[in-house]
């Protein structure tokens, strides 16, 4: 149910933006063409995202079985990237060790992605489009660095992130405490800190006893 929770969370994200901006934009069709050029694109971004749920939403009736989480994590996050086309996201990749395998992986990539929307937007509401993610892969476990080029954050907010239900316009605070809740449970860690301009988010996972190594 956990694992729901985020993807409920991540569509009250996601869907936010786009349908505030149809609003906006829906008293002025009678003037301006461009507006209604937006208001097109913005349709077309709400349908990828509907579609993308509809996916979630057929993955989470098949039989839930353990699938190797590097590989699952890789795939999540290009089709995050197909959702998020203004964002230019740089991808750094060290893998040392074989693959393991989580026994809910589909949770623990929910979480992954709704906290890749909050760095997306960080960075947007900044005036920049890039992003950066580094996955690293080693015995210990699987271990990914989400920085983003927003204005980063004030040492209280750093700390309460992720922590407590905090209710904001973008439903933000929620979605990074159901994140974290969902990646604590399945054994790992979430820390944030600051970077210069912007955030860096730190995941940890570590690998299940049961599993061998290279």
């Amino acid at each position: 149910m956990l694992a729901l929770a985020t993807f409920a969370a991540n569509a009250a994200h996601d869907l936010a933006s786009p349908i505030q901006t149809m609003q906006l934009l829906a008293d002025e069709l009678d003037t301006t063409a461009p507006a209604a050029q937006e208001l097109k694109h913005q349709l077309q971004r709400c349908q990828q995202i509907v579609q993308q749920l509809r996916s979630d939403a057929g993955s989470l009736r098949e039989e839930n079985r353990p699938a190797p989480l590097c590989q699952q994590t890789e795939q999540a996050v290009s089709r995050w990237l197909n959702s998020r086309p203004e964002i230019c996201l740089s991808i750094e990749r060290h893998v040392q060790a074989e693959d393991f395998s989580l026994d809910d992986s589909q949770g623990f990539t929910a979480a992954l992605l709704n906290i890749l929307d909050n760095a997306a937007d960080a960075s947007l509401a900044n005036n920049n489009s890039q992003l950066a993610l580094q996955l690293s892969l080693k015995g210990e476990g699987l271990t990914l660095q989400v920085r983003d080029f927003g204005e980063g954050l004030s040492d209280n907010r750093l700390a309460e992130l992720g922590k407590l239900p905090q209710q904001s316009e973008q439903g933000l605070g929620i979605g990074q405490f159901l994140a974290n809740m969902s990646i604590e449970r399945l054994g790992g860690s979430v820390r944030r800190q600051n970077a210069g301009n912007g955030t860096v988010t730190l995941i940890s996972m570590p690998r299940q006893h049961n599993e061998q190594t290279k």
